[in-house]
């Protein structure tokens, strides 16, 4: 196995793993353990109300669901090459509404810059690593 292919299963399997955690975190826990669990993750806590924890169950479900696909990526990235497509997808969507709201999310849920910085970084390298290490057809 190449150096390249391993960067790439190593991507998938830490972007696996953080929606896997993400999604079942927001399927499952209370509202209290899950306002923390958010703060860990995402770095702040909105104001949870009934209606945002029903959201955040639904989200959760496609959340747990993209971390799966990630799953595949890591354990067979040859044979599951074209869900690449849309993990670029919406790691570029990601980062593109993190840029464009970036002082937006700080004001309303009181993330610093540093820390919203990291949020732009980390989607930033993970859409250039899945790009740049994304398996070619044979």
């Amino acid at each position: 196995m190449s150096t390249k292919e391993r960067v790439f299963q190593i991507t998938a399997a830490i972007a696996a793993l953080y929606h896997l955690a993400l999604g079942l975190a927001g399927l499952l826990l209370r509202a209290g353990t899950l306002e923390s669990t958010i703060q860990t993750f995402l770095g702040f806590v909105p104001e949870f109300t009934p209606a945002l924890a029903m959201a955040v169950r639904f989200a959760g479900a496609y959340v747990l669901a993209f971390g799966v696909m990630m799953g595949l990526l890591a354990l067979n990235p040859r044979r599951y090459r074209v869900l690449c497509i849309p993990a670029l997808v919406l790691f570029g969507v990601r980062l593109v509404n993190r840029i464009l709201l970036f002082g937006q999310i700080s004001e309303l849920y009181s993330v610093s810059p540093a820390r919203n910085l990291f949020g732009v970084v980390s989607l930033a390298l993970l859409f250039v690593l899945v790009l740049a290490t994304a398996p070619k057809q044979d």
